[in-house]
């Protein structure tokens, strides 16, 4: 649990005040230097499908 003297600061392709495509070391640096000091970093990257349970065939 995040203590409460914490910030959590979101970045992703689109839709984020930080903008950080994680295909390109360029935009990662420059994340990085928009956002420093960090004191942790959660990368949560990929594709993801959204639908009821039952239609999400393999």
């Amino acid at each position: 649990m995040l203590s409460s003297n914490r910030d959590v600061i979101s970045a992703s392709r689109k839709g984020s005040a930080i903008a950080v495509d994680i295909s390109s070391k360029e935009s990662i640096t420059a994340m990085y230097r928009q956002t420093q000091p960090l004191e942790a970093v959660v990368c949560v990257a990929g594709t993801a499908r959204f639908a009821p349970l039952d239609t999400l065939a393999g």
